[in-house]
Parts: structure tokens; C-alpha cells; sequence
């Protein structure tokens, strides 16, 4: 990318950001679903392709609005959500175990510590 496009992005308000991420979010959750419910063949396999492409976009504007909370977190949850998708688009589950899941929830302890703006909300995993 230039940097021209690269300034334009950064001016972009957070909310505006947060609306963008929350719709990929919904369509990369419709899309899975109707895939996984209805579509079968190579098909299901391109339609998760397209929702885990979704779901990096998604990932990369939560780290950029979170970013200015704390830049280490946020780029920690990226990398956890980053590392499951990889997991899901490979279709990684060794005996049968989705280990994506487990990256997917760390994300979302970070997420969810990074969007209450309480440094005390994770103390019970440190005591």
C-alpha cells in the first residue's frame, strides 16, 4: 500500500472502524454457516475460505482501534487470532480436537480485557 492510502486509513475514526469490523464480523458469521449448512463439496471449502479471509480483515481493524488502549495486547490478540485462523483455513485438528478454538478464546480474553478499559479485570490471573 502507499502511504497515501496508509494516512487516509489512519484518519478514519474508530467508530467508523468498529462498524466496519462488526459488519465483516456478521458477514463472515452468515457466510460459515450457510456454507456449513447448505453447501457441500468444494464448495463449503471455498465458502470458510471466504469467512476466515473475513474474519483477517476483521482482525487487523480490531488490533488497529485497540491499538491506541495497548499496543502489546492488542497486538498479542491479533497474533492469537491470526494463528487460529491460519489453524481453521488449514483445517488443523489433530485427534480430532479444533485447536483453533483455543486461540480463538484467547482473542477474546484480550479482546474483551483490552475493550473494558479496567486494568483490574483479569487480577484473578495473576494472584
Amino acid at each position: 500500500m502507499s502511504a497515501a492510502v496508509m494516512m487516509k486509513i489512519a484518519k478514519v475514526s474508530p467508530r467508523f472502524k468498529a462498524r466496519i469490523a462488526g459488519a465483516l464480523y456478521l458477514l463472515s458469521v452468515v457466510t460459515a454457516a450457510f456454507t456449513e449448512l447448505f453447501v457441500r463439496g468444494r464448495w463449503n471449502i471455498a465458502g470458510g475460505l471466504i469467512a476466515v479471509a473475513v474474519m483477517v480483515v476483521v482482525t487487523l481493524l480490531v488490533y488497529e482501534i485497540f491499538k491506541s488502549v495497548n499496543r502489546g495486547l492488542s497486538l498479542l490478540a491479533a497474533f492469537f487470532s491470526l494463528v487460529g485462523l491460519i489453524c481453521e483455513a488449514l483445517r488443523l485438528q489433530p485427534q480430532g480436537v479444533n485447536i483453533a478454538i483455543v486461540f480463538a478464546g484467547f482473542y477474546c480474553l484480550l479482546v474483551g480485557y483490552l475493550s473494558s478499559g479496567r486494568p483490574s479485570c483479569l487480577e484473578f490471573w495473576v494472584a
